[in-house]
Parts: C-alpha cells; sequence; structure tokens
C-alpha cells in the first residue's frame, strides 16, 4: 500500500478556469522514509486569478504569475520523476493512493494541471478512487456533525483535540499534517 496524501492551493475554486499555485505531497510507503514534495508552479498565462483566494492563501497575483515560479511544464516534470522513483507507470497494479481532505477538489486540479501539460497519464500514478479524509470523518462524525459551525479541516481538527495552528492553516504542507493527524486518528493506522 503506498498512500500519496496531497493538498493543493488554487487560484480559485474552478479547475478549467483557475490553476494550482502549490502541490504539496507526502508519499507514505511501509517500511520506507516518507518523501515530502512542495511544488509551487507558476499560473498558466490562461489561467484566472482570484481575488478571493490570496485572502485564503495568501499568495499574491504578481506571486502566482512570477517568470521566479517554475512553469507549470517544468513543475509536471519535475513532479512526475519523482513519482517514477515509486511508480511503474506501466503496471496498471502499481500506483499510489491519493488520499485528501476534501479529496475531489484536489484530485479535480491535478488531474486538469497535467491535462493542460498535455500529460495524459496522471491516471497512470494513482489508483481511483480517491481516499476522502472528510468523507472518513462525516461517517466517525455523524451522530455530532450538527454541532459542528462548519466542516473545514481545522474545525473537525479541533474536534479531534488536535491543536491547530491557525495562522499556518491553508499553507499546503501543514494542511497535509492536520490530514494525516485526522486520517491516523479514525483509522487507527499510523502514518508519519
Amino acid at each position: 500500500m503506498k498512500l500519496f496524501f496531497c493538498d493543493i492551493e488554487t487560484s480559485g475554486l474552478d479547475e478549467r478556469e483557475h490553476g494550482i499555485l502549490q502541490i504539496s505531497g507526502e508519499i507514505i510507503i511501509p517500511n520506507k522514509d516518507d518523501i515530502s514534495i512542495m511544488l509551487k508552479p507558476r499560473l498558466f498565462p490562461s489561467d484566472v486569478f482570484d481575488p478571493d483566494a490570496s485572502a485564503v492563501n495568501g499568495i499574491s497575483a504578481t506571486e502566482a504569475y512570477s517568470e521566479a515560479r517554475p512553469t507549470p511544464n517544468d513543475t509536471l516534470t519535475t513532479f512526475t520523476k519523482i513519482l517514477d522513483k515509486y511508480v511503474n507507470r506501466y503496471n496498471r497494479q502499481d500506483k499510489l493512493i491519493f488520499v485528501a481532505y476534501n479529496a475531489t477538489f484536489d484530485d479535480r486540479f491535478l488531474r486538469k494541471f497535467f491535462e493542460k501539460c498535455n500529460n495524459r497519464y496522471y491516471g497512470s500514478y494513482f489508483h481511483w478512487p480517491p481516499i476522502d479524509v472528510a468523507v472518513l470523518a462525516m461517517e466517525h462524525l455523524k451522530n455530532v456533525r450538527e454541532t459542528l459551525p462548519n466542516f473545514k479541516l481545522h474545525t473537525v481538527a479541533k474536534h479531534f483535540n488536535i491543536a491547530v495552528e491557525e495562522g499556518k492553516l491553508h499553507d499546503a504542507s501543514y494542511d497535509i499534517w492536520l490530514t494525516k493527524t485526522i486520517y491516523s486518528y479514525i483509522t487507527k493506522e499510523e502514518v508519519k
């Protein structure tokens, strides 16, 4: 079992219009060291930057389109070179299990990112469907759901008595840590 915990920060909510600002991931394979990934691609020129996204993730439009950031294609090349070390994309059984909080969102954006970069091999790296930690949490909290003000990652973490550092929320690597901690709490599987 090879897990890929992922969190994507984006320039908006629609993967067809908006782009990826941060790809953070951790590959977890039993009896091997965890592999951390943090990539910060520049937006495609055609990607829309929603100012509301900046309020959430703290990344400005100037930074998002900056030539100091690697191009999307260079970012994808870096990403797939990392994945190729742990997945044989030509073997249908050798894939990572995609795990995220609200996994559909991250899965859609990353899949679209591959597509925008003219790479058809997203499905060669990741099993479908992804594991959605929000869905696991809902099953676990179904009898108390109405007592929670919302079902955001930090709200659920606090409910499980996980200390949350508000200033770190929406940093992709911190959100992965929260997601892994919730996942471990619910499944009783230890992930570092």
